[in-house]
């Protein structure tokens, strides 16, 4: 079993909230140019086999400090602003990248989620 993080949008019903990339605001447009290097935010197609690549793939950080490196202090901030949330996951299995910055993990391993403040996360 895993424990990863993933910057998404609360859903109480489905099983993967929209994940921070695909959330429509203003905030995606500043977080996408923030991570517009691709030496310390490489993208899909140059951090994972081609083979690997899949629409039912998910992105989240293998752990605390990988989300930290990841998003910083001041997006995570901002995010929280923009209404999305820490995500918590227990997995069966992901894939950690080729960058070892991120991983990937699929809806069927899902085992439990829960949500967090960034009071809780900063604490974790």
């Amino acid at each position: 079993m895993f424990t990863i993080y993933r910057l998404e949008r609360e859903h109480k019903t489905r099983k993967i909230g929209l994940g921070a990339y695909r959330f429509k605001s203003n905030f995606r447009i500043r977080l996408s140019s923030a991570h517009n290097n691709p030496d310390t935010h490489p993208n899909l197609h140059g951090d994972f086999d081609s083979q690997l690549i899949s629409t039912d793939m998910h992105f989240a950080c293998q752990n605390t400090l990988r989300f930290h490196i990841w998003f910083g202090n001041e997006l995570l901030e901002e995010a929280y602003m923009n209404g999305l949330t820490i995500a918590k996951y227990e997995v069966h299995n992901m894939l950690v990248s080729n960058s070892k910055r991120q991983c990937v993990f699929y809806k069927k391993d899902i085992i439990n989620k829960e949500y967090l403040s960034l009071e809780e996360f900063n604490k974790s």
